[in-house]
């Protein structure tokens, strides 16, 4: 029996139904992708958010500076790496570029996860003014335990953007919406990842990944306390 060859038309067609398939099948497995990269993100929260309490356990009910000493030029992330949280892939969320990859974490190392950082990891106020006080290292006064009003909505780290390099992201976030520095950011298709300060790890979803501040709130100054914003700690805002 003489065997028969494919054509070159019928081989152009398997081709293209191939390459059709392909094109289907894409989208789903990007889609798989970013939903797998999300997860991972949430798990790298809530280590982070568990090791801040174990710092709290250990620091009379305090949360972990920013800079733990400036001196040395030593960030949060190296010290938690140090002591609470040791798998280093927990400091940076999978869709940013990560800048450390082996060795010792550098003391300055920046999370990709932006902070809290003016009223959870840094102190309340820089300036005095009606009754706060005045911290020359204000960056190393952060909040304690009892002066957070409503845990489960107020704000510790989440996804972040940051403005000088979008890839890396950046920790000490700015608590108001604003086009420079580093920001809140919905990193995960318009989802942001929020670890809150009872540490869990609860997300929004927003209609732009800048979007986030329109459901978190603005906490730009004094006036803005007790606005039910999410970055304020204070017993006079309302809670999520």
């Amino acid at each position: 029996m003489e065997k028969r060859h494919f054509t070159l038309i019928e081989l152009l067609v398997v081709i293209a139904i191939i390459a059709i398939l392909a094109a289907m099948l894409m989208p789903a497995l990007q889609q798989a992708r970013d939903r797998a990269k999300a997860a991972n993100c949430v798990s790298n929260l809530k280590q982070l958010g568990t090791g801040v309490m174990m710092y709290q356990r250990d620091s009379d009910g305090y949360y972990v500076p920013y800079l733990i000493d400036e001196g040395n030029n030593i960030n949060f992330a190296y010290y938690m790496w140090k002591h609470y949280v040791t798998n280093d892939m927990a400091f940076f969320c999978p869709k940013k570029v990560r800048t450390w990859y082996k060795g010792e974490m550098p003391k300055n190392y920046v999370s990709s996860y932006g902070t809290n950082q003016f009223s959870i990891f840094g102190s309340y106020w820089i300036r005095k003014n009606g009754g706060s006080p005045e911290y020359e290292k204000w960056s190393m006064i952060p909040a304690k335990e009892s002066q957070v009003a409503r845990p489960s909505a107020t704000i510790l780290m989440l996804d972040s953007y940051n403005y000088s390099d979008p890839t890396i992201g950046g920790s000490g976030c700015s608590p108001y919406s604003k086009t420079n520095g580093i920001v809140a950011y919905a990193e995960h298709n318009n989802t942001c990842n929020i670890v809150w300060c009872d540490s869990s790890v609860r997300p929004i979803k927003t209609n732009t990944p800048f979007g986030c501040y329109e459901l978190l709130g603005n906490f730009n100054g004094r006036s803005a306390i007790g606005n039910g914003n999410y970055w304020d700690r204070t017993s006079v805002r309302k809670g999520i």
